[in-house]
Order: structure tokens, then C-alpha cells, then sequence
């Protein structure tokens, strides 16, 4: 029986007695998509051996799924990519942690923006609803600091949960289309963050300086005047 993957189109040929009873998950062994198999939609007109040899195909959970729901099993590192625009190298590496055994688990990582910048770097990348959750904890005292160390802790996971939920969401409304640039549209960044915290770095600096070096001008010119 013919299956083939909707991404590579890799063809694998599956012994009838392997075919799953009910709809299931598999992966591609050549580029490790996750797609649906249902029985009633497989090929049945070409068994024997596929036209080049490939690993078998895994079939990793066989259960009854919702079709008008999202897939997140269909989430590639091409879509992560797609969806991050910026850095995406460093954060699939981190990324991976957390799909062992294909299965989505935390794990902790460490992210220096998330402890460093509070508010700044969930603005940066979209993520509106845990800015505000920062901003408002940054409010009371002290607890505002402890906050940011679980949140470095979980800054990756958080990211990599919120870009795999709305790139499911994109390609299950765009099935037949290529939507490369609508993930780069509704992931990537904000620049306009990175010119508001320059602008603020900059005001902060002038004031330090200007703190430091009144003083100084002021005792100059009463030496003068004197």
C-alpha cells in the first residue's frame, strides 16, 4: 500500500497488515514531517518495493483527531524558521530540547534577553500577552527581579509554544498555499523595539553624564569668577 509524504513526497510502501485501523500520526524518515494517514484514503493499486530504498515509515500515535482543528505535529524547523526570521539558528537548537521522543516536554534553557531586557524582548517578538504579564509583575517590589530568573529559565519554551501554536494555526487555514511569508508576517520581530530601547539607553546615559559633569562645570566657574 502507497503512502507518501506530503512534504518531500518521499513514497513508502506498507505492508497491509501495518496500515493503523483508524486515523494516526506519521513521520517521514527523509525530512522528519509529521503528517495524518487516514486507511480509507491510502493507495491501495501499488505494493512491493518502492522505487528507491527508504527507512520504514513511523507511525507514532494512531488516535481519532478533530479535522477542523490545527495540527501541530505538521510544524517543521523550515516553518520555525520561516516564522522567526531573526536568529532562528539559536533557537532551534534550543528548540529540540523539547521535542524529545516526538513528543513536546519542557526542558530548562537560559535566555539572557528574557532576564536582561523585561518587557523589551517579549515586545520584540510578539509575544503581547507575557509583556504585559512582565510588566505588570515588574510593578512590586522585589519580586519583580526573582521574576525575571524563571523567566529566563522558561523564555525559550514560551517562545517555542507560542510560535508552534499560530504557525499550526497558518497552515491549517492556508492548506494549499505557500505561506513562507505570511509566518515571517505574523511571527518575526518589532524593529520599532529596538529604536525605542536605543532612544531610552541614550536619554539614560545623557542624564548620568550630565548627573557627573554638572558639578564639575559649576565648581570650574565659580574658580573662575572668584
Amino acid at each position: 500500500m502507497k503512502i507518501t509524504c506530503p512534504s518531500c513526497n518521499t513514497t513508502y510502501n506498507v505492508p497491509r497488515d501495518k496500515i493503523p485501523k483508524r486515523k494516526a500520526v506519521a513521520t517521514c524518515n527523509r525530512c522528519r514531517t509529521k503528517f495524518y494517514i487516514e486507511p480509507e484514503n491510502v493507495d491501495q493499486s501499488i505494493t512491493g518495493v518502492a522505487s528507491e530504498p527508504h527507512p520504514p515509515l513511523i507511525v507514532t500515535h494512531s488516535a481519532p483527531v478533530k479535522t477542523d482543528r490545527p495540527s501541530e505535529d505538521s510544524v517543521t524547523e523550515t516553518d520555525f524558521a520561516a516564522f522567526m526570521v531573526r536568529n532562528s539558528d539559536k533557537y532551534l537548537s534550543k528548540f529540540r530540547k523539547f521535542q524529545a521522543d516526538d513528543i513536546d516536554k519542557f526542558a530548562v534553557t537560559w535566555h539572557w534577553p528574557a532576564f536582561f531586557t523585561g518587557i523589551w524582548w517579549p515586545l520584540y517578538r510578539k509575544l503581547y500577552l507575557w509583556a504585559l504579564v512582565v510588566f505588570v509583575v515588574s510593578c512590586i517590589p522585589l519580586l519583580g527581579f526573582l521574576a525575571m530568573i524563571p523567566f529566563a529559565m522558561m523564555g525559550n519554551y514560551i517562545y517555542y509554544r507560542h510560535a508552534k501554536k499560530k504557525i499550526a494555526e497558518l497552515k491549517s487555514s492556508h492548506r494549499s498555499s505557500d505561506i513562507s511569508v505570511l509566518l515571517s508576517q505574523v511571527g518575526g520581530v518589532n524593529p520599532w523595539v529596538i529604536t525605542v530601547v536605543t532612544v531610552l539607553i541614550g536619554i539614560a546615559l545623557t542624564g548620568i553624564l550630565a548627573a557627573i559633569l554638572t558639578p564639575v562645570l559649576l565648581d570650574y566657574s565659580g574658580f573662575i569668577f572668584e
